[in-house]
């Protein structure tokens, strides 16, 4: 049975990174601070879940948000092109 309390060695196993890297996670803020038993730093399942989530949301708003500018750049585009082709079509009928 697996414990509930994750250490920095457990993480770094299961995303399979370096424990160096874990601890700049944990600088950056991309996990929450760690709770402690004595002196050693420990993550709950809980906390892990949620930091996935919070990770998952920002990158999916990010992904939103990106896409919605390439929206609005390919549309300012074409009324560009729209513009173009219409200032310079010849006139069919001439009179």
């Amino acid at each position: 049975m697996t414990s509930p309390h994750k250490t920095r060695k457990d993480l770094a196993n299961e995303y399979g990174v370096s424990v160096r890297t874990v601890d700049r996670w944990k600088a950056q803020g991309v996990l929450p601070k760690p709770k402690r038993i004595g002196e050693r730093p420990f993550w709950t399942d809980r906390q892990i879940r949620q930091a996935e989530r919070m990770r998952t949301r920002k990158w999916n708003r990010a992904e939103m948000l990106r896409a919605r500018k390439a929206a609005v750049l390919k549309q300012h585009k074409a009324e560009l092109e729209f513009k173009k082709l219409s200032a310079y079509q010849p006139t069919l009928f001439k009179i």
